[in-house]
């Protein structure tokens, strides 16, 4: 069980640390990230007066749905799926012993 647990957290660091190294090589290879809060866009925005605030509004909107129900839909499966992938591994495992008590003992009654 312990060995289990130490292979799963070395995944699981070795997982992060790949995040990590990805998320600061995407933000150094993006130099216009801080651009963001455009100036002009704003002023442009406030500018253009209440029906185009609310089109603006519905816009984000409807981008932002998708994007929110895919990641939600990814977490569920994630999280639904965790425990299968667990008893697999312990299944795999088991069948490996069994195989290699079996070859054992055929080979001792030699």
């Amino acid at each position: 069980m312990a060995m289990k647990l130490a292979g799963l957290t070395t995944r699981i660091a070795a997982a992060a640390g790949l995040a990590v190294v990805l998320l600061l090589g995407a933000l150094a290879l993006a130099p216009s990230v801080g651009a963001q809060g455009c100036v002009m866009c704003k002023l442009s925005a406030q500018a253009a007066g209440e029906e185009a605030a609310k089109a603006l509004d519905y816009g984000i909107f409807i981008l932002l749905t998708p994007t929110v129900i895919i990641f939600l839909g990814i977490f569920y499966w994630a999280f639904t799926h965790r425990d299968r992938s667990l008893a697999d591994q312990e299944e795999e495992k088991k069948n490996a012993e069994a195989v290699r008590l079996n070859t054992s003992s055929s080979r001792s009654s030699f």
